[in-house]
């Protein structure tokens, strides 16, 4: 009896040697077939769970904000990087090479997004590897500007982009004309003017979040000589060419110039 029982825990000793090799057998197999295949999913994975963050992110924001996005500038059919910082070169994401789309609005990291998540294979905030695009229906795409599988990561959201640009929470547009007060310039998107708006900590950080929104309004020439701050009540507005002025205290939305494009916040 004593070696019948013997036999029996040799034999499951045995059987648990063999299935430990086993393991240790196919662990080596699974490191040592294409290692690279692993880690790009891993990373894939990873930019899959960042856009789903990001896309949450601004969707509630843009809940909370009359539907502004929480950007600085604009978001057009190409893919504009993100980023917390403007590194001052245009940034590759695809067939796109642009200037990054700043989020610097302290009260959406505040509350809703802590920081710019990073992709895998990028190490700066200047470029978060993540892009922000409008498809052909306005609907809001986030995605990875790159992959290591042949699938896209992205998401379409339920966020319509509807301003000219985006800054402080607000919407923003460009006058069509100099001497055209924000009243006007609103009125003629639809909109309404946010009499005495408080700009956000993206627009009003030293001139230059106004020269980022007339950028994104006017093109790449405009506040080419900088932004000026004025003591005037005209809001943030350009000549049309190359100069641009602002402020930093709440606009009022009937102030207009004879020379100056006006730049409003509507909603």
């Amino acid at each position: 009896m004593k070696k019948s029982q013997n036999n029996q825990g040799m034999s499951l000793l045995g059987l648990v040697i063999v299935v430990l090799i086993i393991a240790i057998l196919g662990t080596a197999v699974f490191l040592w077939v294409d290692p690279a295949a692993r880690v790009g999913g891993a990373k894939d994975q990873k930019r899959e769970q960042d856009v789903l963050s990001i896309s949450n992110a601004i969707a509630d924001y843009v809940n909370d904000h009359q539907g502004a996005l929480p950007v600085l500038g604009s978001v057009t059919t190409a893919k504009k990087t993100l980023c917390t910082v403007q590194g001052g070169s245009n940034i590759t994401c695809g067939a796109d090479t642009l200037p990054c789309l700043r989020i610097a609005d302290e009260e959406f990291y505040d509350k809703y997004l802590w920081q710019l998540p990073i992709d895998p294979n990028k190490s700066a905030n200047t470029d978060t590897g993540y892009y922000l695009q409008k498809d052909v229906n306005g609907k809001l795409v986030v995605g990875a500007c790159s992959t290591y599988g042949s699938t896209a990561v992205t998401k379409i959201t339920s966020v319509k982009v509807n301003c000219s640009a985006y800054g402080g929470g607000h919407c923003w547009y460009l006058g069509s004309s100099t001497n055209e007060d924000c009243d006007n310039v609103c009125a003629d998107n639809g909109l309404v003017c946010i009499e005495k708006a408080s700009y956000g900590s993206d627009v009003s950080s030293g001139g230059s979040g106004f020269c980022a929104l007339n950028r994104a309004l006017g093109g790449e020439s405009v506040c080419g000589s900088g932004c000026t701050l004025t003591t005037t009540d005209s809001p943030g507005n350009y000549d049309g060419s190359s100069s641009c002025i602002y402020r930093e205290y709440p606009l009022d939305c009937s102030q207009k110039d004879s020379n100056y494009f006006n730049l409003c916040p509507c909603q």
